[in-house]
C-alpha cells in the first residue's frame, strides 16, 4: 500500500463508482498535482456535501477495529440499536479500512474498503 500524502487544502475532483466494488477519487494536492486514488472492495460509502472547490482538510485512512457510532451516522446508519449496531460489532471485527474524507468547505465523507492504490495522473496502473 502507498501512505498518503498531505491533501491538506488540496481538492476533491470527483469520483466514480465501478461495478466491481470500486471507487476512484479524483484528488489534487495544493499545488494541482492530480492524483487518482482507486479503493477496492469497498462495502459501504457516504459522502455528502460536495460543492464546488471540495477543499480538503485531510485524507485519514484508519484500520475498522476504530470505528465509531459517529461513523455509523457518516455511512447514512445512525441507529444506535439493532442492526447498525451490529454492523458495527462485525467492522471492528474485520480487516477493513475506513477513508474519512474531512473537508475545509465542501465534500465530507467515508468509505469501507479493502485496499487501495493512489497513483499520480497519467501513471499507470
Amino acid at each position: 500500500m502507498t501512505e498518503l500524502p498531505k491533501f491538506h487544502d488540496g481538492h476533491l475532483d470527483g469520483l466514480r463508482i465501478l461495478d466491481d466494488h470500486t471507487v476512484q477519487l479524483f484528488l489534487r494536492d495544493v499545488g494541482r498535482k492530480p492524483f487518482t486514488l482507486e479503493l477496492s472492495g469497498v462495502t459501504r460509502m457516504g459522502i455528502w456535501e460536495v460543492r464546488e472547490g471540495n477543499i480538503l482538510f485531510d485524507l485519514v485512512v484508519r484500520g475498522s477495529a476504530e470505528a465509531t457510532p459517529e461513523d455509523l451516522t457518516m455511512l447514512a446508519l445512525g441507529n444506535t440499536e439493532g442492526a447498525d449496531m451490529a454492523y458495527l460489532s462485525q467492522l471492528r471485527e474485520s480487516n477493513l479500512k475506513m477513508l474519512e474524507i474531512n473537508a475545509s468547505y465542501g465534500a465530507r465523507g467515508l468509505v469501507v474498503f479493502e485496499t487501495y492504490e493512489l497513483r499520480a495522473a497519467g501513471a499507470s496502473a
